[in-house]
């Protein structure tokens, strides 16, 4: 098992650095690319995890940001799901990030893109195509990992405290959307509800060390990168 994992942790790392440089994106042509809006609250972390693909595959998009408070932007959406992220790709809405991630890598632009760049690390990603990647043990266990093990300890560290809290709010200032008189709202009420929602969060683990957990969850992560190099420099050996 975590054999497999290193070597798609490789796969991962190299399809995204080229000489040390972060790739920011595929390039295709926008005539054929889907539309796409994000419905989106700026310190969400799984809304970051869809806008990472996103980026990552070149995509253009738009984003709506939600007043926490009344969610008013999400009324003119069908249906009762009131989180988000929430999509809506050519026309059609598509709740959490999993499904948006999946929707997004069905579009046939888009994943003829990323399929070529998979084949352009050559040999490292001759074992499996992209297809048989994204349905294989490791793809699944990187996909739970980001979400259960890293997104989900994000709110308890930015909003460990009440001013933790109060300061990462402070991004309503620059939404142009939001009333003056919603800023100081959204930052005052959202900020002490999100604090006592991250409490929760940090009951189920332990709550005085929140970003210690975070640091364990991200360095087993990097190791395991680490270790997927060292393995594949051994097998190129043989």
């Amino acid at each position: 098992m975590i054999m497999s994992i290193a070597r798609a942790g490789n796969i991962c790392t190299n399809s995204v650095f080229r000489n040390g440089h972060v790739s920011r994106g595929l390039s295709m042509a926008t005539a054929h690319a889907p539309s796409i809006t994000l419905f989106q609250y700026n310190i969400c972390p799984f809304c970051h995890k869809t806008k990472a693909l996103l980026e990552y595959a070149g995509v253009q998009y738009s984003t709506v940001e939600v007043n926490p408070l009344t969610k008013q932007e999400l009324k003119s959406l069908s249906g009762n799901y009131k989180k988000v992220p929430i999509a809506k790709i050519d026309g059609e809405i598509v709740n959490g990030s999993d499904k948006i991630i999946d929707m997004v890598l069905n579009q046939p632009t888009i994943s003829k893109a990323l399929a070529a760049r998979w084949n352009e690390d050559g040999s490292e990603n001759q074992c499996m195509s992209m297809e048989e990647f994204r349905s294989s043990e490791s793809a699944i266990f990187w996909k739970e990992y980001a979400s259960d093990e890293l997104a989900a300890l994000l709110y308890p560290n930015i909003c460990r405290s009440l001013s933790d809290s109060y300061q990462a709010f402070g991004y309503v200032r620059d939404v142009d959307s939001f009333s003056p008189l919603q800023k100081v709202a959204i930052r005052g009420l959202g900020s002490l509800a999100m604090y006592f929602a991250a409490s929760k969060v940090k009951c189920k683990c332990d709550p005085s060390q929140p970003r210690n957990i975070l640091s364990t969850k991200i360095i087993l992560f990097l190791s395991l990168l680490m270790f997927s190099r060292i393995l594949l420099s051994q097998e190129r050996n043989y």
